[in-house]
């Protein structure tokens, strides 16, 4: 089991591009931490706004750890942030989230009261959704309490909730075992890395309250770029029907994995794991229904995920 020594160094890597309206209250949350073996470094992705983020960023003075580096996107500025960082956790802060004041002291209370292996568990909170102006808005998803297996963690981050990244603590061993962020992947880049430790059967263990604030806007990357999205998702289909490859003992995951791209309308790919899954025996009646649930998902979802992120954008 990893070991865990008194009081560990947790770093929150806050990437901004184009920060200035947000920054302030994100490193403030940050700086309210119950939990005070803290290091807040704010990595500068080359924001194009006359040096507004920058200005901010140095009114903290030594309170913070600032980094400017040429613009590469957040993938690339987390990878920075984890270069630079001194501490035994990551934990990542967008800049126009908030953190609550728990949320760290809470996830490392639940790693030594639940006698959780560090070297093989995320610690993970469920979030609340923020509006521009800082209200909250209704979100009908819920993250799994407690627990979750590999095969659990990885299914969780494809059909349930993905696991919202500001609200994990992620082990340095963990991430020096799994590499980078992968700088290609602009909306999935949370998703994949979640899958990938999934894959390296890291638990995940998701506390009851949810602790961070996760803001929702029109002026996201994501949402700016909406329209890369479905080719990022077959992408990243591929990419993990080559890492599960042929193993058997696989098969759960690939099965998550295709009620995920049925799920997401790929059809070629749905039908493809499922021509696989089949010659191995492992689609019953069960397997079966799943998929047929998340066809219908699927023939749905657009209509109203376009309705919902108009609402909770209001």
């Amino acid at each position: 089991m990893g070991g865990l020594r008194s009081k560990p160094l947790v770093s929150i890597i806050i990437p901004a591009y184009n920060a200035a309206e947000y920054l302030a209250r994100a490193i403030d949350s940050a700086l309210s931490q119950t939990y005070n073996n803290i290091e807040i470094i704010v990595v500068n992705d080359g924001s194009a706004d006359n040096g507004e983020t920058e200005r901010l960023a140095l009114s903290y003075g030594d309170k913070i750890r600032y980094f400017y580096k040429e613009n590469a996107g957040c993938a690339s500025a987390l990878n920075f942030g984890i270069d630079v960082m001194k501490g035994d956790w990551f934990s990542w802060l967008s800049h126009d989230d908030l953190y609550m004041p728990e949320k760290v002291e809470s996830l490392i209370n639940a790693l030594e009261e639940n006698k959780l292996d560090s070297d093989r568990t995320v610690l993970a909170c469920d979030s609340v959704l923020i509006n521009e102006k800082g209200n909250e808005v209704p979100c009908p998803f819920k993250q799994t309490r407690g627990l979750l297996t590999p095969q659990q963690s990885f299914a969780e981050t494809l059909l349930i909730k993905t696991f919202n990244g500001c609200g994990l603590l992620i082990s340095k061993r963990v991430i020096e075992r799994n590499g980078y962020f992968l700088p290609e992947y602009k909306h999935l880049l949370d998703r994949e890395y979640w899958m990938r430790l999934a894959l390296d059967e890291c638990s995940y263990f998701v506390v009851r309250e949810p602790l961070v604030k996760n803001r929702v806007h029109s002026k996201q990357i994501t949402v700016q770029q909406s329209a890369v999205l479905y080719d990022e998702e077959s992408r990243l289909i591929e990419e993990y029907i080559s890492k599960i490859g042929k193993d058997k003992s696989k098969d759960c995951f690939l099965f998550s994995l295709c009620c995920f791209a049925y799920k997401r309308n790929h059809y070629d790919h749905g039908k493809r794991i499922y021509k696989r899954l089949k010659s191995d025996g492992f689609v019953g009646l069960h397997e079966r229904a799943q998929l047929y649930k998340y066809i219908l998902i699927g023939k749905t979802k657009n209509t109203l995920g376009r309705l919902y992120k108009k609402i909770i954008r209001r």
